[in-house]
This record gives structure tokens, C-alpha cells and sequence, in this order.
């Protein structure tokens, strides 16, 4: 057994220091003395027996401070009946919390929650809520850290934030002073934020976090992350928060970056803006969000609702730094979402070593965006992903690929159902092959460069398609393009491209490319008895 363990092994009661837990009394200062009796002894477990606390945050407390703070080698555990209940912050400039770390005693090591039971009152004039569980230093510097924290079981309701882990760097660095930190099966109601996991070697894993069935919109995320490293995001349920199930985003405070991110096995639903986001937003530095794995994700959206975007990957407006790069959204599905997949960088920073594999993507009734937005990448695969855009609206496009340079198209399923034209619109490609996909609907190639290769597909029309006129020479070998119209009138072909016609008694399956050119010679061919 570790010396931490050991320590925490000496049960502190708050009872014994005088609180009363009848629902009624203010147990805030009792509390306070049985965590300084812990901290006293090197360590302990400060332990809530069954019974209903009410504790005060005094008028002007500092922003980012806590009511109970905590040294190292500290467990704080709730008895199953035992629980919480906080007023409002009063006077202060930003939110601050229940229970945080001691400041006068970093670094701060070893904390556990166990069975934490807090809930916040409705906040009144002047007042805020806070934090249930708050993690950060300040000021922060790499000898001022929190480290090996594990919170398990506990249920927060009615907070500004359910865990706020705060982690602030200097530009450019690597240092993080909260790390190893653990949030395990987990739930919350009712709370603003979920979690914000900003910190190193964070796992958050079998948490249930609902935002408002009333009122979603005015609330945030489940999870956000703005400065992580290795964080895993793993077997979660998220729902009806009015921005993001899972977001993972650069902002001003993020100055290193985020890396090594796991968002996998989650099931988000009724989140009004986004599902699970990696993106960036305008005026924003980019120090670079890389290795992020998304995968085997379940979002949904009611069909009566707007209809959240289910996966975003976007370098928003950002012009400079570095680009987001080795993304994989993998295996995921997405139902009833507005928008299903938006992948998006921009001329100046484009996304690298994208990959989108295996997806499936089904959009709801009337959507008004595409169910795939790829746009500015290089050196990516998109493979194997099955997007059913079938009830987009009219006038727009289901799937939309552009921009996209050096990478690989194969193997995929689009289907649209929509009136509009462009339904399928794949332009602006520079060394791209687009390989063994079946694409039904009304489909435009425009722009194409000389070096792509475009083979073995097979195109179903749902109407009268246009080719565009492309640019250079470029191949469309063993092509299957159904219910064309006719004959091609314009692109450039190989020889051996068919097009086939709607068979008729007497007619032709369809006509064959004899000659190569623009839009080259064509013979009929499979001719039907009458």
C-alpha cells in the first residue's frame, strides 16, 4: 500500500467537527475543520455520513477559488443518503467552487472523490453559480501542479460547471500543470457545462451528463477541451446541451496545442450545435490540434428538432500556424443530424492526414446542408463510409467534396434523392483518385486536374446529369454511369467508358467511348429485341 493510501486511510468525519447535515444548518465551517485536520495529519479521508449538508460561499469570494480546499493525499467521500447543497456565489467576477485544490500547499497530489453529491441553488441578484469540483493552480507554473486525481460516483446538479479542469500555458510550451486525472461513471443534471478537461493524461469514461429537455439551447458543452494531451473520451452518454456532446476546440487560453485525443464508443443526442467538434474559430491562433481519433460514436437528433451537425472538423477562418493534422473519424453513426460530416480547412490551413473511414450517415427529413462537407484537405482517405443524403432538401447539395489534393476516394456509398442538379458535387481535386464508389443521385465533376484518376465507379442517376467541362486530361475507366440521357456532349473520355440509357424494346443498353477526346466518338451498343 502507497504512503498516499495510507494516509487516506484515517476517516476524518465532519460530524466530529461539528456538522449537522439536517438541511437546515450551515455546515460550511465544520467541513472547513475537518479538512484542516486532515490536512494536519499529511492526509486522511474527509467523510460525509448520511444526512443533508448545506454550506454558504461567503460574499466576494475570488474568482477561481473554492470553498473547500484541498491539500494532497485527500479523499473527500459521501455515504450512500449523504449529499450537498451550495448557494450561489456572491459578488464574485467568475465562477468559483465547492471543492479545489489548496494553493497554499502546491503541488497538490493524490485527491479522490468518492459518491460527491453536490447540487447549487438558483443563483439570485448578484449572484453566480460555481464549480462542483474545480482543478487548477495558480499561478501557473510548471513547479505548481495537480497530479493522479480520481473522481468516481459522483452526481452534480444545477452547477455553472459539474468538473472544471483549468489548464493554462505559456506560448508554445509543452507544460501542463494538471495531469493524471480520472472521472469515472460520473453523472450530472441540469448543470451548464459538463466537464472541461484541460490537462494531461485525463480518462473520461461511463459518465452520464444531461444538460435541459426545457431549454438546451442556453446551455454549453457536455465536455470541452482546450488545451488536452492524451485525453481519452470513452463509453459516455451525452445529451440536450445547447453546443457540443464533445468539443475540442483552440482557443485564446490554448497556447500548445491539444494532441493524442480519444473521443470513441460515446452516444450524444439532442445537442443542439454539434455533436463532437475539433475546430477553431475566427480570430483564433493556431498552435495545431493534432492525433485526434474519433470513432465508433453514436450521435442523434430528434426529427422535429433543428437538427445538430453530427462530427465538425474545421480550422474555421484561421489563416496561419499550424495545420490540424492526423484526424480519423472512423466506424461512427450519425442519425437525424442537420449536417452529418463537415470537414473543412481553409486555403491557408488546410487539414493534413485526414481520414474518414466506415461512417454512416443518414440525414434528416428536409436537411438543408450536406450530409458530407469536405473542403481544403491533402494527404487524406475518405473510404469506405455509406452517406444516405436521400432526404436532403431541394437546392441542396447532399454531398460536397472540393479542395482536395494528394488523397484517396474509394469504396464509398452516396446516395441523394433531392431535385437540385448538383446533388453530388465533387470539384477543385488535384491527384485524387476516385476509386470503386457508387454514387446515386445527380452528380457534377468540375474542375478536375490532369493527374486524377476517376475508376471503376458506378454512377445511378436519379435524373438528367450534367458533366461538367474538365480541366486537363484525366480518366474515367470502366465507368457504369446509368440513365445518363444520351450521348456524353461534353468531358473528356477513354476509350472503353460506357453509358448506359434506360432500356426500351427495340433500343440499346447504351453507347460506348470508341475514340478518346472531348467528348470523343461513340458507338451503341447491346442492342434489345423488340
Amino acid at each position: 500500500m502507497s504512503n498516499a493510501q495510507e494516509n487516506q486511510q484515517r476517516l476524518i468525519s465532519v460530524k466530529t467537527h461539528g456538522a449537522v447535515g439536517n438541511g437546515t444548518a450551515n455546515d460550511t465551517a465544520a467541513i472547513q475543520a475537518a479538512i484542516a485536520t486532515v490536512k494536519a495529519a499529511g492526509g486522511g479521508t474527509v467523510y460525509f455520513p448520511r444526512g443533508s449538508y448545506q454550506v454558504v460561499f461567503p460574499a466576494g469570494l475570488s474568482a477561481y477559488s473554492s470553498l473547500f480546499a484541498l491539500p494532497s493525499n485527500t479523499a473527500v467521500e459521501f455515504e450512500a443518503g449523504a449529499s450537498m447543497t451550495a448557494s450561489a456565489v456572491t459578488g464574485s467576477t467568475l465562477f468559483a467552487a465547492v471543492f479545489g485544490v489548496d494553493q497554499t500547499a502546491l503541488p497538490v497530489s493524490n485527491l479522490r472523490f468518492t459518491g460527491v453529491r453536490i447540487s447549487q441553488t438558483a443563483p439570485g441578484g448578484g449572484q453566480e453559480l460555481g464549480a462542483g469540483i474545480m482543478l487548477q493552480v495558480a499561478p501557473d507554473t510548471a513547479a505548481n501542479s495537480v497530479t493522479n486525481v480520481s473522481i468516481e460516483r459522483c452526481h452534480f446538479v444545477g452547477t455553472a460547471c459539474a468538473i472544471y479542469i483549468l489548464q493554462r500555458t505559456s506560448a508554445g510550451t509543452a507544460t501542463r500543470q494538471v495531469s493524471g486525472v480520472k472521472i469515472h461513471n460520473c453523472s450530472g443534471l441540469g448543470n451548464y457545462s459538463g466537464i472541461t478537461a484541460d490537462g494531461e493524461d485525463i480518462e473520461i469514461s461511463g459518465n452520464t451528463l444531461v444538460g435541459s429537455t426545457s431549454s438546451p439551447a442556453s446551455y454549453y458543452d457536455a465536455v470541452s477541451i482546450h488545451s488536452g494531451k492524451n485525453v481519452r473520451v470513452v463509453g459516455n452518454h451525452f445529451s440536450y446541451y445547447g453546443e457540443f456532446g464533445v468539443n475540442v476546440r483552440n482557443s485564446p487560453n490554448n497556447l500548445s496545442g491539444s494532441s493524442n485525443i480519444l473521443i470513441a464508443h460515446n452516444t450524444i443526442a439532442e445537442c443542439t450545435l454539434k455533436g463532437i467538434g475539433v475546430y477553431t474559430t475566427s480570430g483564433e491562433t493556431v498552435y495545431g490540434v493534432s492525433n485526434v481519433s474519433v470513432t465508433g460514436n453514436t450521435v442523434s437528433h430528434s426529427t422535429n428538432g433543428n437538427g445538430c451537425c453530427g462530427i465538425l472538423i474545421s480550422a474555421g477562418s484561421a489563416t496561419v500556424g499550424t495545420p490540424m493534422n492526423k484526424v480519423a473519424v472512423t466506424g461512427n453513426l450519425l442519425n437525424n443530424c442537420n449536417v452529418g460530416l463537415e470537414i473543412t480547412g481553409t486555403g491557408g490551413v488546410p487539414l493534413l492526414y485526414l481520414t474518414l473511414a466506415n461512417n454512416n450517415v443518414f440525414g434528416r427529413p428536409t436537411c438543408a446542408e450536406p450530409q458530407l462537407k469536405v473542403n481544403h484537405a491533402q494527404l487524406s482517405s475518405i473510404t469506405g463510409n455509406v452517406i444516405d443524403g436521400e432526404n436532403v432538401g431541394a437546392a441542396y447539395k447532399s454531398v460536397a467534396i472540393e479542395n482536395l489534393q494528394y488523397s484517396t476516394i474509394s469504396g464509398n456509398q452516396f446516395y441523394s434523392g433531392s431535385a437540385f442538379t448538383d446533388t453530388l458535387y465533387f470539384a477543385t481535386w488535384t491527384d485524387v483518385a476516385f476509386n470503386g464508389n457508387h454514387c446515386f443521385g445527380k452528380y457534377v465533376f468540375a474542375t478536375i486536374g490532369s493527374t486524377c484518376v476517376i475508376d471503376s465507379n458506378r454512377f445511378t442517376s436519379a435524373g438528367v446529369c450534367a458533366l461538367r467541362p474538365l480541366t486537363g486530361t484525366w480518366s474515367l475507366a470502366q465507368a457504369r454511369i446509368e440513365a445518363f440521357g444520351g450521348t456524353p456532349a461534353s468531358g473528356t473520355w477513354a476509350v472503353g467508358d460506357r453509358v448506359y440509357g434506360t432500356p426500351a424494346a427495340g433500343g440499346t443498353i447504351g453507347v460506348v467511348c470508341t475514340t478518346a477526346g472531348t467528348p470523343g466518338t461513340w458507338k451503341t451498343f447491346g442492342a434489345i429485341a423488340a
